[in-house]
């Protein structure tokens, strides 16, 4: 069903470009269209692999471009749309040719679900297209497994790489949280990390998974990862003090000479979030870091007790 065009098609698959565009690029005014029309037809299908499906009474109902690397445009015509002809082509793509990239206009909600769906994650994100025009464009790729990711020698850019694919998909995203439940301590060590870095909008996300960080923080030998599940908590808001258990860990590790520092300094500071709402339990919190000043403890954990000290002291 798949063959190429001869240079005799390019009319018919502008009349194709622009209708499938008027259905799914509702972002596009008409001027915009008109922009990139003579663009498309004299520009960008010279320079790329095209190859098209045809129907029974042999019009073109879809196309798609390949560079060397890249699903340059995949297009199919409105009254042709859920017929399985774009998966046909990408599997095409996938399969035959062995191309693993794709990019995308973000605004395009229809074919980010598409590509999604067809095992690809957005690896990156542009402010603006080739054209410079202010429509973003997100580039895509076929992955392995985040736990193959995770496995291996990572960077803090691939960290931005997973979570520019969660962002777009919960699914991932729930992938990479239990990754930190992995009994393999470097892979989930990894999805750990990688979670410190949420953006705003994640973390809130991961709020809701509290119980169960608190629970991993309580049972975790490993000081590494403890340190990070910490830093996670620290930056969510609690309810309530009803974890009396984690409040008597943070209690007990915040002045522990058995936790290194950083460790320490983030118990403080739970510590006081979880004892801010009961006054009774406040004063005992101060009680017990007042006794602490007096001995000799790092820049780090001393630098934590002044600024809890001078919040407590505003709101005396």
């Amino acid at each position: 069903m798949i063959s190429q065009p001869t240079t005799q098609d390019y009319d018919e698959l502008i009349l194709l470009w622009e209708a499938s565009v008027r259905s799914t690029h509702h972002f596009l005014t008409e001027e915009d269209i008109q922009y990139y029309k003579p663009l498309v037809r004299k520009q960008y299908l010279p320079v790329v692999d095209l190859y098209i499906i045809r129907c029974k009474d042999n019009r073109i109902v879809a196309f798609m471009g390949l560079s060397d690397e890249l699903i340059e445009m995949l297009f199919v015509h409105p009254e042709s749309q859920g017929n399985g002809y774009g998966k046909l082509l990408i599997d095409f793509a996938v399969n035959t040719k062995q191309i693993t990239k794709v990019d995308v206009n973000e605004q395009n909600e229809k074919a980010l679900q598409f590509y999604l769906n067809r095992g690809f994650d957005v690896i990156g994100r542009d402010a603006t297209d080739p054209s410079g025009k202010p429509f973003p464009i997100l580039h895509m790729a076929r992955t392995t497994p985040f736990a193959n990711q995770l496995s291996k020698r990572f960077h803090i850019e691939d960290i931005h790489s997973l979570i520019y694919q969660i962002k777009y998909n919960n699914s991932r995203k729930e992938e990479l949280y239990q990754l930190i439940f992995d009994k393999d301590n470097y892979i989930s060590y990894q999805a750990l990390w990688t979670c410190s870095h949420f953006p705003p909008s994640e973390r809130k996300w991961l709020e809701g998974k509290q119980e169960e960080l608190i629970n991993e923080v309580l049972r975790c030998p490993h000081s590494g990862k403890r340190r990070i599940l910490l830093q996670l908590l620290e930056k969510q808001s609690f309810k309530d003090a009803s974890r009396v258990d984690f409040l008597d860990f943070c209690l007990n590790h915040m002045l522990s000479k058995q936790e290194p520092p950083g460790i320490q300094s983030l118990c403080i500071k739970l510590a006081y979030k979880l004892c801010q709402p009961i006054p009774e339990l406040l004063k005992e919190f101060w009680m017990t870091i007042e006794i602490a000043k007096e001995e000799r403890m790092s820049p780090a954990i001393a630098s934590v007790i002044r600024n809890i000290s001078k919040k407590i002291k505003l709101k005396d």
